[in-house]
């Protein structure tokens, strides 16, 4: 039962955000209140916000064990008086549930985000700055800790130029690509029993890609996404760990296929497979191998 009632609420919170979101004009103009604005959805807030992250409703099929569901989501409220022309400041929280792959998986995340994205012209290389401080449970192993993370994207943007960080469309639209190389360091504070104390430094670099083709396109408008293939890849090591847990060298590689429903200027709604071989430590996912089934929402 009280599962379920975390489940039931959970879904809620992505329901009204979701309802939200849907009912604002597409201008970032609009302001919903004083305090709070622009509310969205994805999987998870921790890289640049125009980084592919759509939250995840799926069927796992793991390397052993029976199927189940999995929930991986984020919820994020724009703080209007801490946002700005090139800043956006988010009240975050993040739900990571997985029952029957062969680690389950089952953390959630309360905390602050805090993007800069420095801009170029065209054809220079820039940098997207992200910062998140956020209490972290993991119900798994009995932890709570605090973590800080400081991601550092690169992008470059214009029709002559290999894009990064942005997508790009070519073949008179028939086809995007996106590139989004990052690199990062988490430092994650763990407290409340004698198996998780102390503190850990995590750097990590990471790579995430994607080619898709395209919808017929619309005059006046841009083509949209409808079949797209994505790989992304992430290496860390705890540089300094003094937990006792053993931890040093993690990874995390994740392809897959997706065909998408709706892909809009605001929101995209996919289905997709995937497979994934690795670990996500801060995220409570435990170092493993599964092909997984997704149905896919990013507003």
């Amino acid at each position: 039962m009280q599962i379920m009632r975390k489940l039931i609420i959970t879904a809620a919170l992505l329901l009204v955000a979701a309802g939200s979101f849907a009912m604002r004009c597409d201008t970032d103009t609009v302001r919903r209140g004083p305090l709070f604005d622009k509310f969205q959805l994805r999987q998870s807030f921790q890289d640049a916000t125009a980084k592919e992250s759509p939250a995840q409703l799926m069927l796992t099929i793991p390397s052993s064990g029976g199927s189940s569901w999995l929930v991986d989501a984020g919820v994020a409220a724009r703080v209007v008086p801490l946002s700005g022309v090139n800043s956006v400041s988010n009240l975050v929280g993040e739900f990571h549930r997985n029952t029957l792959i062969s680690n389950p998986q089952y953390n959630w995340q309360l905390g602050f985000n805090y993007a800069y994205l420095h801009t170029k012209p065209d054809g220079q290389f820039a940098l997207s700055w992200t910062a998140n401080a956020k209490y972290v449970r993991d119900v798994i192993d009995t932890a709570h800790s605090v973590a800080t993370t400081l991601s550092i994207g690169f992008y470059r943007t214009g029709k002559d130029y290999l894009n990064f960080g942005r997508p790009r469309s070519f073949d008179n639209q028939k086809m995007t690509y996106q590139i989004d190389p990052s690199v990062q360091v988490q430092y994650q504070q763990y407290f409340g029993n004698d198996l998780h104390t102390g503190g850990i430094v995590r750097p990590l670099v990471s790579l995430a890609a994607s080619l898709a083709w395209n919808s017929a396109r619309t005059k006046g408008l841009a083509a949209s996404k409808k079949f797209e293939l994505a790989a992304s890849y992430t290496n860390r090591y705890a540089a300094a760990n003094n937990t006792g847990n053993g931890e040093r060298y993690t990874k995390l590689l994740s392809t897959g296929i997706n065909y998408y429903f709706i892909n809009s200027a605001s929101s995209t709604v996919s289905v997709g497979a995937s497979y994934n071989l690795g670990s996500d430590p801060l995220n409570g996912l435990k170092d493993q191998n599964f092909l997984q089934f997704a149905f896919q929402v990013q507003i």
